[in-house]
């Protein structure tokens, strides 16, 4: 798809991956609605492997990225929504350390408004007894990511 500037990562370009949201960025609530979260424990959810096109905004006390917790199998960030809820957003780019300066840079220039294309991934979760079927977000390049 190439490189997308912050004015070019728009339904439009997104529009022939998204599956799940073909009209414009949805909010973290909306895509939990849409996936029906929780859902039922080992079985899939009708959005898991989707495209999604979702806004929000970034957790800054929740950046986990390798050069500052190289203990980490994974790098992620928590995207909040306007309603407390959270999501777990996994950087699976080949570039991650350019992803993450990015979100570091937008925190400098004070532009918190994420807006990510990312796939959307099921995992069980296992609490206290109990199994529940929740989501997490890829994201598979820096340019899937802008700040308005």
């Amino acid at each position: 798809m190439g490189s997308m500037t912050a004015t070019s990562l728009d339904i439009t370009s997104a529009q022939a991956a998204s599956l799940c949201f073909p009209k414009s960025y949805i909010s973290v609530h909306e895509l939990l609605e849409f996936c029906r979260i929780p859902g039922e424990c080992g079985k899939p959810l009708a959005c898991e492997g989707q495209t999604a096109l979702v806004k929000g905004t970034v957790d800054y006390d929740n950046v986990f990225e390798h050069s500052r917790y190289p203990q980490l199998p994974y790098e992620k960030f928590f995207l909040a929504g306007d309603h407390g809820k959270k999501l777990d957003v996994v950087a699976v780019s080949p570039d991650n350390a350019a992803l993450f300066e990015k979100i570091f840079a937008a925190r400098k220039e004070g532009n918190r408004r994420a807006f990510l294309k990312v796939t959307v991934r099921g995992v069980d979760l296992h609490v206290m007894g109990a199994c529940h079927r929740e989501i997490r977000l890829e994201i598979k390049s820096p340019d899937h990511l802008t700040f308005r």
